[in-house]
């Protein structure tokens, strides 16, 4: 929610430690306190759009949006992630479709965590899908590139994404 915003983080702690003793504190009252809009997850954007779920994808793009992510790096997180779909879709075709988290990441020489969200999105497409999208992926690179607006490309982008 506040990135590396260190001041902003302290302040809100503050906030938080002058409410009435006993006041529990959950996800609805920090918000409550914060009055900020919890920041989208591009994973859990490019899961929905690829499960064919635009709705969730753009909500999700709006956030990371509306707290003020560049469209550039967003777009650079999304080719970062889509790369390791694509060769998690590699993988699970060279091994039969049977291939474990831990395997993976292995193989791939990735952390665990991104690669297991990347083969949760892998094990729902085959390869020329990935091409398809990885295509996609290019065009809107070059859109951002040509000036072209960064949130509308970006929406277009999700809403190819689960087509």
């Amino acid at each position: 929610m506040f990135g590396n915003d260190l001041t902003g983080i302290a302040s809100e702690l503050n906030k938080l430690h002058f409410l009435p003793p006993g006041t529990r504190l959950n996800a609805e009252t920090v918000q409550e306190v914060v009055g900020r809009e919890q920041a989208g997850d591009s994973f859990v954007m490019l899961d929905a759009a690829t499960a064919g779920r635009p709705v969730p994808a753009l909500e999700q793009l709006g956030r990371l949006l509306r707290v003020g992510e560049d469209p550039f790096r967003l777009l650079g997180a999304v080719v970062w992630q889509y790369s390791l779909i694509a060769r998690c879709v590699g993988l699970i075709a060279q091994e039969g479709g049977r291939v474990s988290d831990a395997a993976a990441a292995q193989r791939l020489g990735a952390k665990p965590y991104p690669v297991k969200k990347a083969l949760a999105v892998a094990r729902r497409l085959n390869e020329a899908q990935a091409r398809r999208h990885l295509g996609r992926i290019a065009q809107a690179d070059l859109d951002l590139k040509r000036g072209h607006d960064p949130a509308r490309v970006l929406q277009r982008l999700m809403i190819e994404l689960s087509g």
